[in-house]
């Protein structure tokens, strides 16, 4: 439970910081040729493809769907980054980050990406690192609890019946584990 809450803490902190770099400057016009939101008005002809005749749209500045406006939209935008759904896009948006009202351009940060660098570091490596280290430990302190119960130690423990004990040595034997490497490192070559 306290690794779930220093999680939290630390998605926070990055949601707060990602609004701070990038707040308002998510945005774009739907008509590419304006850059600005000043300029962002009125109609466009727009060409969808494979029409041979062009749609009459009204230009509208709007934001990526995936932006830093506010904390709660910063953190569904970790979280999708997180997961590693989508994240190009993100990253690419932040890249391509200029000024409030000014739409993207690309190239113009490419330092940005050190956010993204220095959050899948903390994020998915070292936080699920650490909640797999944690359901470990969490098992072997059951299996030890089971083990002191029958006064036992983990060596000692086998099945009394003939039947077990003979499964037991063949499948601790180094052979099978090595025909199991073999058969998956073949299905792993085949598909």
């Amino acid at each position: 439970m306290n690794i779930l809450i220093v999680y939290t803490l630390f998605q926070f902190i990055f949601a707060v910081i990602g609004v701070q770099l990038f707040k308002g400057k998510f945005f774009f016009c739907n008509d590419e040729s304006k850059k600005f939101a000043s300029d962002c008005k009125g109609e466009f002809f727009y060409y969808e493809p494979g029409a041979d005749v062009p749609v009459v749209m009204q230009r509208e500045w709007r934001a990526q769907d995936f932006n830093y406006d506010n904390v709660v939209s910063g953190w569904l935008t970790l979280f999708t980054v997180t997961t590693g759904e989508g994240w190009p896009f993100v990253l690419i948006h932040s890249m391509e980050s200029t000024n409030v009202d000014e739409g993207p351009r690309p190239g113009s940060k490419p330092a940005m990406a050190i956010y993204y660098v220095i959050f899948f570091i903390i994020f998915p490596f070292f936080f699920v690192n650490i909640f797999v280290a944690l359901i470990i430990i969490t098992f072997q302190q059951q299996g030890d609890t089971e083990l002191e119960d029958q006064n036992l130690d983990k060596n000692q423990y086998v099945s009394p019946t003939h039947y077990t004990i003979t499964i037991f040595y063949d499948i601790s034997c180094y052979l099978l584990q090595y025909a199991m490497i073999l058969v998956a490192i073949y299905y792993n070559i085949l598909y």
